[in-house]
């Protein structure tokens, strides 16, 4: 099952303290030279002292994946200027309380699937036909990137059922500064369409994959090709060197301590850097219990189970597990700030889990729709974030 696989390579310890030492030369510097010697030294400390300052919550390890650095798959590598501009900005954000601009954006490709997931945020837009063409997808992204955003995840759907278009959307986007993402079941992946993708532009994939159980797999999924097809998947992606991470919504069964370590361990066998936990938050349909809305328990389960993944020296060797639910936590509802949505449909949302839309890009400009949204944007939070935010929480 594993035999595809390299050990990954984390950067731990003493490297790591090399890197962080230039990291913080790099970030004074970049203060230093917008806002003068004097006032650097007051933001600088206001900014770190900050509970929920980006840098505060990385993890005890990155990941090296080519040349690149990673500490998070949402931002720039930690080598790159452009992650020194994502802290400067979250300085802003958070010690002067400027505006950030866009990080990242979910754009959905395509709107068809071959699994039927009953957690999926999209399984009532599914259909056999494709609503949005490549030329609004295009002008879409323009407008995203033109926002700030630096991080395109390509979604669904399943995107590898319309491979000729993603390749066609990457490959016009191939000198700009994007590092686009491609969210996947794993379905449709070989060698050579992998190549494709690489040599178009992409940087990286999030496989679904939520258990390490394959019938669990394959029976939440409905197919008896899901497992398989997702380590398949993985193991293509690690040969071409793409940065690899896993989508996992957990169930309740996965937060016990075991059953979470089996999880972690399977993904670091298949070769995997970083694994996003979720919470299962079905919009149209209703789940069993298992994979019923998280309480405030089961989301401490979660953080303890995250703390000791990115903190113990145990963990060094072993993927990167983050929640963004619980990192929101700390920061407030970041939908239609740092990130937005736009749907199979090309509704833009602030994020998948609140389904009301600030308008449609067959109708409008993406930036017309944003420009006119803050209002909407504020008053629009889901249950899961307004739960988390009453609660001191640790970001994770």
């Amino acid at each position: 099952m594993f035999a595809f696989m390299k050990n990954n390579e984390f950067i731990y310890g003493f490297r790591k303290k090399l890197i962080d030492l230039g990291l913080l030369r790099r970030i004074f510097t970049a203060v230093c030279r917008k806002y003068g010697l004097f006032r650097t030294f007051r933001l600088l400390s206001s900014y770190f002292k900050h509970p929920h300052a980006l840098l505060r919550s990385a993890p005890n390890r990155y990941a090296r994946i080519a040349r690149d650095v990673i500490a998070v798959p949402d931002l720039p590598p930690v080598n790159s200027e452009a992650f020194i501009d994502r802290i400067v900005q979250d300085m802003e954000w958070l010690v002067l309380n400027e505006k950030p601009g866009l990080v990242f954006a979910i754009v959905c490709v395509t709107s068809r699937c071959p699994f039927s997931c009953p957690y999926c945020y999209n399984s009532n837009l599914h259909t056999n036909s494709e609503r949005l063409d490549v030329s609004l997808l295009i002008a879409a992204i323009q407008a995203l990137s033109e926002r700030g955003a630096t991080s395109i995840y390509l979604s669904g759907g399943e995107p590898m059922m319309r491979y000729n278009d993603v390749l066609s959307i990457l490959d016009h986007f191939k000198n700009s500064n994007i590092r686009f993402w491609m969210l996947t079941t794993g379905w449709g992946m070989t060698t050579e369409k992998a190549a494709g993708l690489v040599r178009a532009g992409l940087k990286g994939v999030m496989v679904s994959l939520d258990s390490f159980d394959e019938n669990r797999i394959n029976e939440v999924k409905g197919s008896p090709r899901a497992f398989s097809n997702a380590l398949k998947a993985i193991a293509i992606a690690r040969e071409n060197e793409l940065i690899v991470a896993v989508d996992a919504v957990l169930s309740k069964s996965m937060l016990k301590e075991s059953s979470f370590g089996k999880f972690i361990d399977t993904a670091s066998r298949a070769g995997v850097h970083f694994v996003n936990a979720y919470t299962p938050r079905q919009m149209f349909e209703s789940l069993n219990d298992d994979y019923s809305n998280f309480s405030l328990q089961d989301f401490e389960k979660l953080g303890k189970r995250i703390a000791d993944n990115q903190k113990s020296s145990l963990n060094k060797k072993m993927p990167v597990c983050f929640s963004p639910d619980l990192w929101e936590a700390g920061r407030g509802c970041v939908g239609g700030k740092l990130f937005v949505y736009i749907d199979p449909e090309g509704n833009v949302k602030k994020c998948p889990f609140v389904d009301f839309s600030l308008g449609n890009i067959r109708a409008k400009p993406v930036n017309e729709i944003l420009d006119g949204a803050v209002s909407d944007i504020e008053n629009h939070i889901c249950a899961t974030n307004t739960m988390l935010s009453r609660i001191p929480m640790q970001s994770c």
